[in-house]
């Protein structure tokens, strides 16, 4: 599909969103339903969904960082979570750099 090494395709362009988070949700057996329960809920409350990654046990929603906290309040609304459930918002940040160290 690539007609010279490192470009995209005709047509096809790249950019890059600053200041988005990941939220990774493990339906267990119910991935289609849960997907479109919380494409449908978070469109309901303006939270976009700028990518959508799955796995054999997660889905993955990028979105904007500053409305991660609402994107949680939702989910919390629509699903029951068990006492011992993983934190739904990372304790760890991670920043992305445009500055390159030499190692």
């Amino acid at each position: 599909i690539l007609k010279k090494k490192g470009s995209l395709p005709m047509g096809w362009e790249m950019s890059c969103r600053g200041h988005v988070g990941i939220i990774s949700i493990f339906p267990h057996h119910s991935g289609m339903k849960i997907l479109s329960i919380i494409m449908v809920s978070w469109a309901e409350q303006s939270i976009p969904i700028h990518g959508i990654a799955t796995s054999l046990s997660a889905i993955s929603f990028t979105t904007d960082y500053h409305v991660i906290d609402k994107a949680v309040e939702v989910l919390q609304g629509l699903f029951q979570l068990p006492d011992d459930h993983a934190p739904l918002k990372p304790e760890i940040l991670y920043y992305q750099s445009s500055t390159v160290k030499k190692g």
